[in-house]
């Protein structure tokens, strides 16, 4: 299960601004009746990606004591070093926590020193909303195309601080 801190989309300029009203009452109650709901005695991990989650999950009540939350930098990190090697020890660690699913295996790759095709897998399909287009979950055909493009969404420039622009990848005609 992946949740967020908010029921929304934090605008990064105001990360710092929002990561302290994770505290507010009705926003604390709000978390904690969400995160409770979702977990159960089937619970192996607690995966914080970056300093909001972090936050987040310190203040979640229901937490069960035996699950230490991992810590590791939010995929937005402008570090590519610093979180691949956090991404990685976090792997390494897991893989002894966590039962694969019985599809699954945790002998497969993990993160080099440099992030490759292989890093971006694609959602799994039994993850994804039913009628979610088949090409959503997987950035792939975004990520060939020229310029440098990392996933199908951006915001537009200048940015007007509300808008996501999704891009559909071009199918033949």
């Amino acid at each position: 299960m992946c949740l967020n801190a908010w029921a929304y989309a934090v605008h990064p300029s105001r990360a710092s601004a929002e990561q302290k009203r994770l505290g507010d009452q009705a926003q604390l109650d709000w978390r904690n009746e969400l995160y409770d709901a979702v977990t159960g005695v089937q619970l192996q991990a607690v995966i914080a990606f970056g300093g909001m989650a972090q936050e987040a999950v310190k203040q979640w009540t229901g937490r069960p004591p035996a699950i230490a939350p991992k810590e590791v930098p939010h995929p937005s990190s402008r570090d590519e070093k610093k979180l691949l090697d956090s991404w990685r020890a976090a792997v390494i660690d897991l893989r002894t926590h966590v039962t694969s699913d019985p599809d699954g295996s945790a002998a497969g790759a993990n993160y080099g020193q440099k992030f490759v095709e292989a890093d971006y897998a694609a959602i799994p399909r039994r993850d994804l909303p039913f009628g979610t287009p088949a090409f959503l979950g997987d950035d792939a055909a975004v990520r060939v195309r020229p310029g440098g493009a990392q996933n199908s969404v951006e915001r537009p420039s200048p940015d007007d601080g509300h808008t996501l622009i999704w891009h559909a990848p071009s199918t033949p005609g």
